[in-house]
Parts: C-alpha cells; structure tokens; sequence
C-alpha cells in the first residue's frame, strides 16, 4: 500500500527533502516489524534482510557484498 505524507509535519518528522525526482512515497510494512538485535541503540534488521537486499540490488559492489556477508555469516 502506497501512502503520501499525511502532513507537512509528517515530511518534517522524517526530514524529508524536495526532490526533483518527484514526490516520496511511503510504504506500509506489510507485517510485524522484527529486528535481529540492537547496537548502539539502533535497531539491526535481521541478516538474511539485509543479504536479500544486497542480492536485489543492481549494483555489482553490493553482490560482491553479500558474498563476503554470506562467507561471516555462514547464511
């Protein structure tokens, strides 16, 4: 589900900048929000998200990325 800022705050909540792209779209998550574990009070998504979204990308750096994720993490 697509959702435009309800507000101007909204965009200001999120430090949204003007892009002359066009308009930014936020996205519902389509389900609980799980995290792997927490560092430095941040949140970590869990590794096999972060390998997938390193496969997905169409950029020949982030694969070779998720090679050397995969060799740490034994995915």
């Amino acid at each position: 589900m697509f959702l435009e800022p309800s507000s101007r705050r909204t965009g200001q909540e999120l430090m949204l900048l003007p892009d002359s792209e066009g308009p930014v779209t936020l996205l519902r998550a389509f389900g609980e929000m799980v995290f792997w574990q927490q560092r430095d009070n941040h949140m970590l998504a869990p590794p096999w998200l972060i390998y997938a979204e390193l496969l997905n990308s169409t950029d020949p750096r982030a694969h070779e990325a998720a090679r050397e994720f995969q060799k740490d993490l034994w995915l």
